[in-house]
């Protein structure tokens, strides 16, 4: 068996929903499923190589595994559904119901989520964190030039900047070669790709991943009970074919006069419908158990694998048996301890300095990428200068328009709104201001904007206008007239 190990980056923020529907409430997966490589493989290969596609996508010659976060050098596992923790004191329980009444008063909580570190050498357990975006978009309706109604949704994404590792088996050198050229480089997975979304980079890399200290082959008349620890999700189905969360002995690599102990297992279900891009549809549910459960078996082995049930190529199925971090004392206590506190390596700041790290090592694409980062900047600058032209024009109403209360001044700000937005940048202050001829320097206006007994608005306007001549004036006056002829009309 060829075991070919991969590190997968994120360029940008990437999609993979829980659940297939777009309605409602909708979170991002905590880690890259293997048939997303399993895609980007297929994108480039189905056609290309016609006579190996079933050996390579149909016939589980192939198996794409998950990706799970990075810490340093070593790959993370989810939390085993065996783990519970106290409410209110600090420990770590194995489940066991022979011990239930020993830890009656302890009011124990089962760990569900999160994925660990764990370090064979110091037995030790530590926690990273995969870190999420959240944003809304809308639709647009191109007739109205402006969002569409009722189209608005909300992604939530992993954050870009973190590193998660994963491996591809197969028993065929040629395939394994064929793989690995399809996958490395810069791909793109995910939901919404032809968007802001899905850009990775995909590198061969030696990473390290737990090592169990228990050789089963060798010592099969061991044990009395078989934990097996779901390392990537479960799928088993029953003899109609239909999806089982109760796999048999048999199933699990065990002879048929072996039981499943359901009382001391722990088991998590899952169950969506998986997208088929090339078809453009989606496949048959997915029904199974979730990667963390334990299944307990009592029994003997029959021709135990690592890799167990169905649907192994799109990386479901792996196992590790009776992993040493399961081991707990006659009390039911871990014999393995939780690091101090939370390792959270790829906080925002680090996950971005990470990023640009990444784009400076791949020049092509930030090359490529150029024209729409000069644009980004632009609109990012816009919405800057925006703000503060809102913030200006609103402290300035605030605080003069009490000033222009009782008398028809609506006309003067629209007229004055007329002027900021049909002249040059460079002309407006002079229409208004220039000695004679300035629009509030003669006639009805001017005996209107000076004739008042504070003698503050045309001081107090044309200070504001002086202030901001070189900063976007026309598109202050265009919201500050607005703004101003809306207060006076409320007063009258």
């Amino acid at each position: 068996m060829e075991r070919l190990k991969f590190k997968c980056e994120l360029l940008t923020d990437v999609i993979l929903n829980v659940k297939s529907q777009t309605e409602g409430a909708n979170k991002t997966l905590d880690f890259i499923p293997g048939n997303c490589f399993l895609g980007i493989a297929a994108r480039s290969l189905y056609k290309q190589a016609d006579d190996l596609t079933w050996k390579l996508f149909h016939a589980g010659n192939v198996r794409f595994g998950d990706a799970h976060l990075a810490l340093d050098k070593a790959r993370s596992l989810k939390v085993p559904a065996l783990f519970m923790k106290p409410k209110l004191t600090e420990g770590l329980f194995v489940h066991d119901s022979s011990k239930a009444e020993l830890h009656k008063d302890k009011q124990l909580k089962q760990m569900r989520d999160g994925f660990y570190i764990f370090n064979s050498n110091a037995k030790t357990i530590t926690r990273v964190k995969p870190h999420t975006s959240f944003a809304i978009k809308s639709a647009r309706d191109y007739e109205r030039r402006r969002s569409e109604d009722q189209k608005m949704y909300g992604y939530d994404s992993l954050q870009v900047g973190q590193a998660f590792y994963f491996s591809v088996e197969t028993d065929d050198s040629e395939l394994a070669r064929m793989v690995e050229t399809a996958l490395v480089g810069e791909r793109h997975l995910g939901r919404s790709r032809s968007a802001q979304y899905g850009l990775v980079n995909i590198q061969r890399f030696d990473y390290e991943e737990f090592s169990n200290d228990n050789d089963i082959a060798c010592n099969s008349d061991k044990y009395d009970k078989y934990y097996l620890y779901a390392e990537d999700r479960l799928i088993f189905l029953d003899q109609d074919g239909f999806p089982s969360f109760r796999p048999t002995p048999e199933q699990l690599g065990f002879t048929s006069d072996s039981r499943v102990l359901w009382e001391d297992s722990q088991v998590r279900t899952f169950c969506y419908a998986p997208w088929n891009g090339k078809r453009s549809t989606f496949d048959a549910d997915r029904c199974g158990i979730e990667k963390g459960s334990v299944l307990v078996v009592e029994g003997k082995p029959a021709e135990l694998s690592s890799v167990v049930g169905s649907f192994r190529g799109e990386g479901f199925g792996k196992v590790i048996i009776n992993p040493s971090f399961l081991k707990s004392d006659k009390d039911g206590n871990a014999e393995w301890r939780i690091a101090d506190g939370d390792h959270d390596k790829n906080d925002r700041a680090q996950a971005k300095a990470q990023s640009n790290a990444l784009y400076k090592e791949c020049p092509e694409a930030s090359k490529a990428n150029e024209p729409l980062l000069k644009l980004l900047r632009k609109l990012t600058n816009d919405v800057d200068a925006d703000r503060k032209i809102y913030s200006t024009v609103n402290e300035w109403v605030n605080c003069n328009k009490a000033n222009f209360f009782g008398e028809a001044f609506a006309s003067q700000w629209g007229t004055i709104r007329s002027i900021a937005m049909n002249e040059p940048e460079n002309a407006i202050y002079d229409k208004l201001f220039a000695d004679g001829t300035g629009y509030l320097m003669h006639g009805v206006a001017h005996e209107k904007w000076a004739n008042d007994k504070q003698g503050i608005r045309l001081s107090s306007f044309k200070a504001l206008c002086d202030k901001n001549q070189d900063k976007g004036l026309k598109n202050l006056l265009v919201n500050l007239a607005s703004q101003m002829a809306k207060a006076i009309r409320s007063k009258q």
